[in-house]
């Protein structure tokens, strides 16, 4: 099967991007390791000169406004056209030029886009049987025209953009009647997009996976989770929405004989003010902040620790949750955060109310008063549950969800 797929990002080895999340390319990997042909075509945004010139000026504002480290902010890298192969994928990236950051491109460069789209696949005798991106800006617009153009099945799959605001924005009532599925990255915000559309059906859901051989390597059988001085690790970019600064507050509550440590892996502009936050809550002698690391080093952090903790507001979807879960750590994570679905509370982990660190402490307490065979089904259920979700088996889901 031929699979074409639209993107913002396509974060690899060769070009790497810090705050870019790497979906699409392993999705693109996986589909590759199942036997289609995939190309990515990353239609990354170019800026006039002067807005490369005058990031310096306007750093501290864009850093707190859309959650990114400094490294992305005045870098070139993407506004420039290249090709790559990566693992088997064909990957493009044809910059779209714009004048004003966060706004719509204009029908002609709409246009001008999808004809070198096309050219590129002429080029590698490659007749799309799939369409599909992600992002709403501007793949909706041309996964529309190029759905029109090759006749083949289509969809696009939301991230954040599923508020009303983005819908009007974005005419998506008027281009999306050319695309036959819709998705969403959790099953909270399908539900908010169904009702903003006005659909007869729920976009299917289309979460990201772990590697296969982390489920097939996993050693958790004999793991238990202890009933006091517990571990507790919470991993995510140290920005605003993290809410790590809730995570800090409500394991402050709890003496070193219930609490002993929490973990915080992550990098970010708030390192300095989350150390002030457990200074002011007298937890610093407990606390370790360990900067990024490896995924291999976060995986076995996880495996040492009794509770993964992370109550993010307005979250899409959190890989990392799942990544715990797997390691047999009890889970918390926010209510609306890209998990409900996945965590049934009480069941295979917790739910809390994004940024309550008094619901949370709650949660904790809970987990504390649990007897050991009730600490080990959480567990075990967890695992369980994250054993379902492999990049493999995530990859058939999505492209069934086209399909049928």
């Amino acid at each position: 099967m031929n699979i074409l797929c639209l993107t913002n990002e396509y974060p690899n080895k060769n070009y790497p991007k810090k705050d870019s999340p790497w979906i699409v390319p392993y999705f693109a990997r996986e589909w590759v390791r199942q036997g289609n042909r995939v190309v990515v075509v990353v239609n990354s945004t170019k800026f006039p000169l002067i807005c490369y010139w005058g990031v310096n000026f306007i750093k501290p504002f864009l850093m707190k406004k859309y959650n990114i480290t400094e490294s992305n902010l005045s870098s070139r890298t993407w506004a420039k056209p290249f090709d790559l192969i990566d693992e088997g994928v064909l990957v493009y990236n044809r910059p779209m030029f714009k004048y004003i950051p966060s706004s719509n491109f204009t029908e002609a460069r709409f246009k001008r886009q999808a004809e070198i789209i096309t050219k590129l696949l002429a080029e590698n005798s490659f007749v799309p049987d799939v369409i599909t991106g992600h992002w709403l800006n501007p793949q909706l617009r041309l996964i529309s025209m190029l759905t029109e153009r090759y006749h083949c099945k289509s969809a696009i799959v939301f991230h954040s953009e599923v508020t009303r605001k983005y819908i009007d924005k974005y005419h998506v009532r008027r281009y999306i009647k050319n695309i036959h599925r819709i998705g969403c990255r959790s099953k909270t915000n399908s539900e908010i997009l169904k009702i903003n559309l006005d659909l007869p059906y729920a976009p299917f859901v289309c979460p990201s996976g772990i590697p296969d051989q982390y489920i097939g390597n996993r050693e958790v059988s004999g793991r238990k989770i202890r009933d006091h001085e517990l571990e507790v690790i919470c991993a995510g970019r140290l920005v605003n929405y993290k809410r790590i600064d809730a995570v800090i507050a409500a394991c402050a509550e709890f003496k070193k004989e219930e609490i002993r440590q929490l973990t915080i892996v992550g990098e970010g502009q708030l390192r300095e003010a989350l150390e002030k936050c457990a200074k002011e809550n007298k937890f610093s002698e407990r606390i370790v902040f360990t900067g990024r690391v490896e995924r291999n080093a976060l995986i076995k952090m996880m495996y040492q620790s009794d509770i993964f903790a992370l109550v993010s507001e307005r979250e899409v979807f959190g890989l990392v949750y799942l990544e715990a879960m797997l390691q047999g750590c009890i889970v918390i994570a926010a209510k609306g955060g890209g998990v409900d679905g996945i965590i049934v509370d009480g069941v295979n982990g917790f739910l809390c109310e994004q940024g309550n660190s008094q619901e949370l402490s709650g949660i904790i307490s809970k987990i504390l008063r649990m007897t050991d065979a009730e600490r080990k089904q959480l567990s075990e259920k967890a695992v369980l549950t994250a054993a379902q979700y492999s990049d493999s088996q995530v990859a058939k889901m999505y492209l069934s969800n086209i399909l049928e």
